[in-house]
């Protein structure tokens, strides 16, 4: 807990910042991963945190819980949600003036709801504020991440012996999932979006793995088993000599890691063989420019510009469109900042966590690419993800 403590409250001295340099009176913060980063309990529970002065952590459900998770020492149970500005002003909190929510996420009931509950303050925005410092992690986010990498390099050196001609993809899927929850994977894996989706990963077998969905932010996704999650496996059997992409994300301590692996039966066609070729080809030159300083967009740009003289853009990232982007933040969500993307102009820091991907999608035939999550350092990077 002594960790912890400190950690929450290094957060809260970035967030109280950055309300002040804005001019706002304080966040109240109700999303859940957000309510987590900056109390450290992941119960239902709403958190005040003035521009000065200690945070305040009204809590609906669990108390006892809530209490025995967070460090915060303003800790008072919440019976309900029109009871938050008695709460705040029992513990002399003014809530007139600039209140900030997370307005990225929430839905807009809940919206009007605070926004007349509140009826003295105008709400706005937080979520560049929060993504921001979400964005760089400190080492002890970086330790339990590298935990998640190590646990799910165990997977992938599992995955080659249970492949066989034959078995299906959701069998197979069934046994590699089994397998992570056995060593310790939480079983949910959080993406920030709306209407976005997720679960373990995708296994794209095949010529139905090309499928690539109605996701904006996912590259490839496969056909899946039933309209209402268009996504991941959908019964097709393992042939060989096609591609078998595997993408699965690794959460075993509440942080992610992001990894993809193409596996093959036999030998792919020379075209899918050029493409992870590029695909490599792309991933050496990122590393070889990843480290502080670096400008996500020219990454980009430079994977663009390897791409293109291969031949195979019209297959990069997607098909018949592709996404234009190459990688994303990740943390305690998938999507997180920064973005690897086209315009997308910032600098890289010193931890920052980034999942690279580099991908070819080809109809009718299949995917393949690798992606592994890096640690950006000050030169270099470190792998968080296991070869």
């Amino acid at each position: 807990m002594k960790d912890l403590s400190k950690e929450i409250s290094d957060r809260v001295d970035k967030l109280q910042q950055k309300i002040r340099e804005a001019n706002f009176t304080g966040a109240l913060l109700a999303e859940r991963v957000n309510v987590y980063y900056f109390s450290g309990t992941g119960q239902q529970c709403h958190l005040y945190v003035p521009a000065e002065g200690k945070p305040l952590l009204m809590v609906k459900k669990t108390m006892e819980q809530a209490i025995a998770e967070s460090p915060l020492e303003n800790i008072v149970p919440l019976k309900s949600l029109k009871d938050i500005p008695q709460i705040l002003a029992n513990h002399n909190i003014k809530v007139n003036g600039k209140i900030a929510m997370e307005l990225d996420v929430l839905p807009a009931n809940n919206y009007f709801f605070y926004d007349k509950m509140l009826d003295y303050s105008e709400i706005v925005d937080v979520s560049s504020i929060v993504r921001s410092i979400r964005m760089i992690k400190s080492e002890f986010e970086v330790s339990l991440i590298r935990e998640s990498g190590i646990k799910q390099g165990e997977v992938f050196k599992y995955i080659s012996s249970v492949i066989k001609e034959g078995m299906s993809d959701r069998e197979l899927a069934g046994v590699i999932e089994g397998y992570a929850r056995k060593i310790g994977h939480l079983g949910y894996n959080r993406f920030r979006g709306f209407n976005t989706e997720f679960y373990f990963g995708h296994i794209l077998v095949g010529a139905v793995g090309a499928i690539t969905g109605p996701y904006d932010v996912m590259a490839t996704v496969g056909a899946g088993s039933h309209p209402t999650f268009p996504q991941g496996v959908s019964g097709v059997n393992i042939k060989k000599d096609e591609p078998i992409y595997i993408d699965y994300v690794g959460n075993y301590t509440g942080y992610l890691v992001d990894q993809s692996r193409t596996f093959a039966l036999g030998k792919l066609s020379p075209i899918m063989e050029k493409a992870m070729n590029v695909s490599m080809e792309v991933q050496n030159m990122l590393q070889d420019r990843l480290k502080e300083g670096a400008n996500a967009r020219d990454l980009y740009d430079n994977s663009i510009k390897i791409v293109e003289s291969s031949g195979l853009m019209d297959y990069f990232m997607g098909y018949p469109k592709g996404v234009s982007f190459i990688g994303h933040g990740i943390g305690l969500e998938i999507n997180e900042w920064p973005v690897v993307a086209k315009g997308f102009d910032i600098e890289l820091k010193s931890g920052m966590v980034i999942a690279l991907e580099p991908k070819f999608v080809f109809p009718d035939m299949g995917v393949v690419g690798v992606e592994n999550t890096y640690l950006v350092l000050k030169e270099g990077f470190e792998q968080l993800t296991r070869d």
